[in-house]
Formats: C-alpha cells, structure tokens, sequence
C-alpha cells in the first residue's frame, strides 16, 4: 500500500489514526463488535470540565471510532500515521469517510466545538 508522508495525523488529525485503526483485531465489522469506550484524558489539569470537549477532538474521534469499529479495518494501521497516497483506494475511502465526517458535524453538531481538517486533499507538497 503506498503511502506518501503528509504529517503526525495523532498530532493534526487523530480522527485519522483512530479511522484506520483495526480496533480488537477485527479486520471485518461482526455482530459482536457493537461499540467500545473511547475515552478522554486531558494532557493538563482542567478547571471547568465543561471545557473539555471544547480543547479535544472528542466528536470527530467518536464518529472515526465507530465507523472503525463497525466496519473493521484490514491492513490499513501503516495510515495510522501516513495520509494514503493520493488518487489511491485507500484515499478515496478516506476522502469518503471525511465527507461523512463533515456532514455528520453541518447536520448534527452545528453548536458543538468540532476539531477537524481535512486531510484527504492536502497536498501535503
């Protein structure tokens, strides 16, 4: 699978690792695999807990983490860290699932602090 280098996705993008990881080694969405717990534990101490989700990516990783762990993943964890090539399976399924991402944050998350840029066309050049 080639991958091109664009930038640390944990450090601009975690919803792009937690997307493409292969979440109990399932490499295909089963019956059993009906959810999990995705938690947030803050680097630094926070005053007001209701600024939480303000300072973390929580929705866009709740929605990447579902996806991953509904579908499953097979031999996708080199993207963990690397945006898939461009105009490659791989980045077209990524494109695809930012797009969800974005419509899931304009129909339903509209109040909500919502962390999240696009990567699948960055150019990263």
């Amino acid at each position: 699978m080639p991958a091109t280098s664009i930038q640390c996705c944990r450090c601009t993008n975690p919803d792009q690792a937690v997307f493409f990881h292969q979440i109990c080694n399932q490499p295909e969405g089963k019956g059993l695999a009906l959810g999990g717990i995705l938690c947030c534990w803050p680097d630094t101490r926070v005053d007001n807990k209701n600024n939480i989700l303000k300072h973390n990516p929580v929705w866009p990783g709740m929605i990447a983490y579902s996806e991953a762990i509904w579908c499953g993943r097979q031999n996708a964890s080199i993207f963990e860290d690397l945006t898939p090539e461009y105009g490659t399976m791989e980045w077209k399924y990524f494109r695809e699932f930012e797009n969800r991402l974005a419509n899931h944050r304009d129909r339903f998350l509209r109040t909500k602090r919502f962390h999240f840029r696009n990567l699948a066309t960055c150019s990263g050049k």
